[in-house]
């Protein structure tokens, strides 16, 4: 009797921190694709530091956004599209700005998507890249300066928080996908499924073992 109740109290122990595990993995899944690393009003930017990517004259950096298939906010490289420079690589742009937009009203809305690029005053800019509200926070940055388009002045970059949001893709007479937010969701509730079903199996593969370890036990205690 006193072996049952031992095996009831491990495994409770063990169910409650598959709980408290769940619950922290939620909670760090959250965080990660929430906007976490800025201000919600901004998008932030870091300049290439490496000089092979010819970025190190850099004096000002704009950001460049429109809607898909769609108008643009301000012409390429206005005042209006000019970025603050924060400290060392690191920019921000104020989207507030875009509410002054003469060519799309109300600034970014929940239900569009958008593409935004960001250039320097020395011809540098970035490739097109997915944009809408759930990166409004997050950062834009460069892997490495192997993902290059064309030439060195036009690079693939990523948002550091969210990934499903890579480089723009277009399709005949250069239109652009659009359905990039329900592929965005999709990958990031198959993430969150990889994870539930794993911590499952770590917690059962436990169980089986405690379970096994305490058979064991006794069978050891009758034969001796």
């Amino acid at each position: 009797m006193l072996k049952i109740r031992t095996i009831i109290f491990l495994l409770c122990i063990m169910l409650s921190g598959f709980v408290i595990s769940s619950c922290v993995f939620a909670k760090t899944n959250s965080e990660s694709n929430d906007n976490t690393s800025g201000v919600k009003q901004y998008v932030y930017f870091k300049v290439p530091s490496t000089s092979d990517l010819k970025w190190d004259n850099t004096k000002t950096i704009y950001c460049h956004i429109w809607q898909i298939n769609g108008d643009e906010f301000f012409s390429w490289q206005t005042n209006e599209e000019k970025c603050t420079h924060i400290t060392g690589n690191l920019w921000k742009y104020d989207l507030s700005k875009l509410t002054y937009s003469k060519c799309i009203d109300g600034g970014i809305e929940s239900d569009i998507v958008y593409a935004v690029v960001f250039s320097d005053n020395n011809g540098n800019r970035t490739y097109d890249l997915y944009f809408t509200d759930d990166c409004i926070g997050d950062t834009v940055y460069f892997e490495s300066k192997k993902n290059q388009v064309n030439d060195k002045r036009n690079l693939v970059a990523h948002w550091k928080n969210h990934t499903e949001y890579g480089m723009v893709k277009y399709g005949d007479s250069n239109t652009v996908v659009t359905n990039i937010r329900s592929q965005a969701k999709l990958s990031k509730e198959l993430l969150s499924t990889k994870m539930t079903i794993t911590i499952l199996a770590i917690f059962f593969l436990v169980v089986l073992i405690v379970v096994a370890t305490l058979v064991g036990k006794n069978l050891i205690n009758k034969l001796f």
